[in-house]
């Protein structure tokens, strides 16, 4: 078993290397990050050793592995399209639908769509108005950029003090119009 494959398993992670390996390839692109990130663990650095020896630059070497590890975590936590479907009483055929007309929010990985946690509340349902908010966000908007935008609190969304994300304001019945306002401001002035 090699290590990446060991790794997923004992964290978890139901992907095999070929998916794994096609995810990050999509998701990752010719993209970097910025360079602020969390520091390597010794054990990351020496997988990532093995399979991109040096010469590279430390902060290029750490940002991307943080971003392979938010890749990592959003494409495990994403479900299938038959998940969801078998979740909510609906057809397939019916997500992928609501995945083409902008209702759902989905990652395609080779031939399957996988959609990410934060679009759905505890009890499985989408988070109401979330076609609203997927359409006032910039089309050119990385997968990992969104789920950022929709997992991390925001000022401007607080419920007795305490900022919430978009994710928890829409699920807690919050008006959805703000969480559209910060969606729109996301796009890069021309």
């Amino acid at each position: 078993m090699s290590v990446v494959t060991n790794y997923l398993n004992r964290r978890g992670i139901e992907l095999d290397e070929e998916e794994l390996a096609r995810a990050l390839d999509q998701l990752l692109g010719e993209h970097l990050v910025a360079e602020e990130s969390a520091r390597l663990t010794k054990q990351a650095e020496e997988v990532l050793e093995r399979v991109a020896p040096r010469p590279r630059n430390r902060a290029v070497v750490e940002a991307t592995a943080a971003t392979v590890a938010e890749s990592i975590e959003l494409v495990s936590t994403s479900r299938s399209v038959e998940t969801v479907a078998g979740g909510l009483g609906l057809d397939p055929s019916r997500i992928r639908h609501r995945v083409s007309d902008g209702s759902l929010h989905a990652l395609r990985v080779g031939r399957r769509l996988l959609l990410p946690a934060w679009q759905f509340s505890p009890d499985g349902a989408p988070l109401p108005s979330l076609g609203a908010v997927i359409g006032a966000l910039p089309a050119d908007l990385h997968p990992l950029e969104i789920a950022a935008f929709m997992t991390s609190p925001h000022p401007e969304l607080q419920v007795r003090g305490r900022a919430l994300s978009p994710a928890k304001w829409l699920a807690g019945g919050g008006d959805p119009a703000p969480v559209i306002a910060l969606a729109e401001s996301l796009a890069v002035p021309a």
